[in-house]
């Protein structure tokens, strides 16, 4: 019986410490690459040229996902921090989109869709970028299809990607989506 106790008592330790450790791991701060910006291995690095990442995005048959994030931006790390923890979604990420960074505080040149070459600063204005995160979604032939500004939790970050990746863009606002899919569950 005391074997049993000291057996049971020593997995109890052992769960719960493993479960400290793994708590600790994931909490763990994202790192920061050298302008300051959250980093993840996933990301691609852009061409500096919009129209470029594009048509990158449209070889693989993918969605170019413009990620506008700033140094600093308490959003922004909760994005890396949580969103960008999330197994899930980090494989739909990786599966359907291609995922390009920009930093709207940068002092870097970037060539817009239209050509104009320009600050990342300024174009980030023409973005209509007033904040971050800022998401835009973009497929050869059709445009911006998407925006999700600011930050959103887990189920909606993930939501919206699946809305994207659906092309739902083309029947319904998000908002009546997600309320088709809660019904639809419900």
């Amino acid at each position: 019986m005391r074997f049993k106790v000291l057996i049971a008592g020593l997995a109890l330790v052992v769960l719960l410490g493993g479960g400290v450790l793994v708590a600790l791991a994931l909490n763990r701060a994202p790192t920061g690459g050298a302008n300051g910006l959250y980093a993840q291995p996933w990301l691609q690095p852009s061409t500096g040229d919009l129209s470029k990442d594009l048509a990158a995005a449209g070889a693989q048959g993918k969605v170019l996902m413009v990620i506008w994030e700033q140094a600093g931006c308490i959003y922004c790390r909760r994005l890396h921090e949580v969103n960008f923890k999330v197994a899930d979604t980090v494989r739909l990420i990786t599966d359907v989109f291609y995922p390009v960074q920009l930093d709207w505080r940068g002092t870097g040149l970037l060539t817009d869709f239209d050509g104009e070459r320009a600050p990342l600063w300024t174009i980030g204005q023409r973005h209509k970028v007033g904040g971050t995160p800022i998401i835009e979604f973009h497929r050869p032939g059709e445009g911006e299809v998407f925006r999700l500004p600011g930050y959103a939790e887990p189920p909606l970050f993930h939501g919206a990607l699946q809305y994207v990746r659906d092309g739902a863009y083309k029947d319904m606002p998000i908002k009546d989506w997600f309320r088709a899919r809660l019904r639809g569950a419900g």
